[in-house]
């Protein structure tokens, strides 16, 4: 019983080891010639205000069809923390933080004090010029509030307390702004 233990988990370490290799390319773009061929992992970039968050963005964009409404929050009186995060990523391109790359199932998170403001594609849009919003709150287990423009679900923010109305038309304010700016 022992040796087939100890057989299961040399095969598991060799199985790490080799998804995790380092090749050897002459022709990488990556450090030193070497290019990470790691597995596929969900990355997340954190940035530490909206204009480091607005570079990745204008660089994203190009490469990426998924839009967001990506709000600028600093002149919020919260801590505010900007994420990106995308699974299905091979491990180098997080290591590397490449910007210039097409990330599958992209998402945009920004935390406030502890809440979390999901960001939703809005890709799929419909941009009328004069677009109906509404702020829906769901109260059930979590306090989450629904951002819509249209019939779009554009964000959530979720919270483990009641939120103040004041952010809530705050944020609801802020998204109508970056969709009339895109």
């Amino acid at each position: 019983m022992k040796r087939i233990i100890l057989l299961f988990k040399s095969i598991l370490c060799l199985t790490v080891l080799s998804s995790c290799a380092v090749s050897e390319d002459d022709n990488s773009s990556t450090r030193g010639g070497k290019e990470f061929t790691g597995p596929l992992i969900s990355g997340i970039y954190e940035f530490d205000s909206y204009a480091e968050l607005e570079s990745f963005y204008e660089v994203y964009r190009i490469k990426n069809t998924e839009e967001f409404l990506v709000l600028n929050l600093d002149s919020l009186e919260h801590d505010v923390e900007y994420y990106f995060v995308s699974g299905g990523v091979n491990s180098h391109v997080i290591h590397e933080k490449t910007y210039d790359y097409d990330f599958p199932n992209p998402s945009f998170v920004i935390s406030i004090d502890g809440m979390s403001l999901y960001l939703f594609d809005i890709s799929q849009v419909d941009r009328p010029d004069d677009p109906n919003h509404f702020v829906q709150a769901d109260e059930s287990d979590d306090y989450r509030y629904h951002f819509y423009i249209d019939e779009f679900e554009v964000g959530m923010l979720q919270s483990e307390n009641m939120v103040e109305a004041d952010l809530i038309d705050y944020l609801d304010n802020e998204f109508i702004k970056a969709f009339d700016n895109i």
